[in-house]
């Protein structure tokens, strides 16, 4: 039998205060009447309190579990080096090319490539690519060019043996 002092509580009017004898509790109405209601005695009342209390830390424990599974990742996922494809080759003395996905579930992409063809420069896995085309503009052999990325393909969307920049293209995944 569970204690529900509220409802015991909530029935009662006027001041309330609690009693001792030897082997039970008493909740007791101090105003004329002197109404007494027997809430137990101290093994029961130890076993319900016991009993509430862990059902308490259990609902809590399941709630914090919650937060945590929905939480923010802290530590940032490293840069994924990806194997370039088509004859594209990484610019030396910039940036490694890589990906990474943030906490939020953004995609960053870094560094240059410089391309022999116009084919995809790499394809990004399951996970990390857009809901479906989009187009990021960049520089190319120092002007405005454009990238685009459709089922994970990065591709240029200009002449071959350009260089593109890979840098500040950043996407939410979905």
């Amino acid at each position: 039998m569970a204690l529900n002092l509220a409802r015991i509580i909530g029935t009662i009017t006027g001041k309330l205060a609690f009693e001792r004898t030897d082997a039970n509790f008493m909740l007791v109405q101090t105003d004329v009447n002197k109404s007494t209601i027997d809430i137990g005695d101290k093994a029961t009342l130890a076993t319900d309190v016991k009993t509430n209390l862990v059902v308490a830390v259990n609902e809590h424990e399941t709630q914090i579990n919650t937060l945590d599974a929905n939480k923010a990742n802290k530590a940032q996922e490293a840069w994924i080096t990806p194997t370039l494809l088509n004859g594209w080759v990484q610019v030396p003395g910039k940036l490694p090319v890589g990906y990474m996905k943030d906490e939020f579930g953004f995609v960053h992409l870094r560094g240059q490539v410089k391309g022999a063809s116009s084919g995809v420069i790499f394809i990004l896995p399951l996970g990390y690519g857009t809901a479906g085309q989009a187009d990021f503009v960049t520089i190319a052999d120092g002007t405005i060019a454009q990238l685009g990325i459709a089922d994970g393909n990065l591709y240029p969307n200009r002449l071959a043996n350009s260089y593109y920049s890979l840098e500040n293209i950043v996407f939410k995944t979905y």
